[in-house]
C-alpha cells in the first residue's frame, strides 16, 4: 500500500523549508500551503509536511527516501542538497550487486537521513 503522506519535526521551519524546497525541486516538489505550525510540500498536493518543534525541545532524526525517476534525478537531488547545506552520507552510486538500485543519501540540517532512490 502506498504512503499517503509523511512529516518531519524540524528545529527551524524557515531553514528546513528552504533546504527541502531546493533539495526536492528536481523531483517537482514545491510549497503547497501552511496549516498551523506546519507547512506542506508536494507535487500536485501536499504529501510531505514540516512541523516546527517547540522551542527547547530536541528533534528526533528520521530516515526518509524519495523515489526518483532517473539516475540524473538522484544526482541532481544530491547536488542540490549539498548546495543547500546538507552533509554527504552516501554519494550517488549503485548499492546492490545486481546494479538495479541507484541511490544517494545526505543528512539534513537536523540530522535526518534523506535518501533519493531510482529503481
Amino acid at each position: 500500500m502506498p504512503v499517503s503522506h509523511f512529516g518531519l519535526t524540524v528545529s527551524h521551519i524557515p531553514s528546513a523549508a528552504s533546504f527541502y524546497l531546493a533539495t526536492l525541486q528536481p523531483l517537482g516538489y514545491r510549497y503547497i500551503g501552511r496549516s498551523g505550525d506546519s507547512i506542506g510540500l508536494g507535487i500536485d498536493e501536499p504529501d510531505f509536511f514540516l512541523t516546527q518543534e517547540p522551542q527547547g525541545n530536541a528533534v528526533s532524526p528520521a530516515h526518509i527516501a524519495f523515489r526518483a525517476d532517473s539516475r540524473l534525478d538522484v544526482r541532481n537531488c544530491y547536488a542540490s542538497a549539498l548546495y543547500a547545506g546538507a552533509y554527504p552520507s552516501g554519494a550517488p552510486s549503485y548499492r546492490n550487486g545486481e546494479c538495479t538500485v541507484f541511490n544517494a543519501a545526505v543528512e539534513d540540517l537536523d540530522g535526518n537521513v534523506v535518501e533519493f532512490v531510482f529503481r
